[in-house]
């Protein structure tokens, strides 16, 4: 089915990040024309830079966490 977006959000350590990585294969393999957006930590990113399962990664970064109009910036990205 063309059109299914998926939105993966794993904000733990790097560990965690790579076996969460199967998600998106998963999806990718079941809805190969998907896309597919991964959101992590800033630190995390070299563990799945690359990854062809994973369309867009977006970085969550620190601040989100502190500043509620740049955490409601990040949010106008998964509309």
């Amino acid at each position: 089915m063309a059109g299914n977006k998926f939105l993966v959000i794993q904000q733990k350590m790097i560990g965690d990040v790579l076996n969460s990585t199967l998600i998106c294969e998963h999806l990718k393999i079941h809805f190969p024309d998907a896309t597919i957006h991964y959101v992590i930590y800033e630190h995390t990113l070299p563990v799945v830079a690359g990854n062809p399962f994973i369309d867009k990664i977006v970085l969550f970064k620190k601040e989100y966490k502190t500043s509620k109009s740049k955490f409601y910036k990040i949010l106008k990205e998964f509309k």
